[in-house]
């Protein structure tokens, strides 16, 4: 799917809509970690980002890149679902009352290689549906591969 996209930001559009979709997210914003800082790469109907939400994210980001390397490991889903419920700083909240939630998007070569960050709308009314772990690596590596996004160094 994504080695067919002429462009990055096309491969960013594809990436994005597909996590969006997945999970069942009205609306989005997709980061990715470029030049050494995390880069809103793609969002739904190119909507802005909201005020604070940028340096929410980058503040996210550096705190799960500093995480202990046991945090980093791989799990499935259900734990998965366990630690994202209850890690507090995995939700944010717009001035406006919105209610998003953020997800690193990651895959191991051989080491954990986080490339960006997926922050999606939440309805009060249901979760977000996860996505297997293969989906979100089989992407990372696209995006990898494709020089589209680097993973910070360890």
């Amino acid at each position: 799917m994504l080695c067919a996209c002429p462009s990055a930001e096309a491969r960013a559009r594809a990436a994005f809509e597909f996590v969006r979709g997945s999970t069942g997210a009205e609306k989005g914003f997709l980061f990715l970690h470029r030049s050494g800082e995390l880069v809103l790469a793609a969002s739904s109907r190119d909507q802005t980002v909201p005020s604070g939400m940028a340096e929410a994210a980058a503040h996210f980001w550096s705190q799960q890149l500093q995480a202990p390397a046991d945090d980093k490991a791989t799990r499935d889903i259900g734990e998965l679902q366990a630690a994202m419920s209850a890690t507090p700083s995995a939700s944010w909240v717009s001035p406006i009352g919105e209610t998003f939630e953020r997800r690193i998007l990651a895959t191991d070569r051989p080491r954990w290689a986080p490339v960006g960050l997926v922050v999606l709308a939440v309805d009060a009314r249901r979760a977000l549906t996860p996505i297997r772990h293969a989906h979100i690596a089989a992407i990372c590596e696209a995006i990898i591969d494709s020089g589209d996004a680097v993973p910070p160094a360890p």
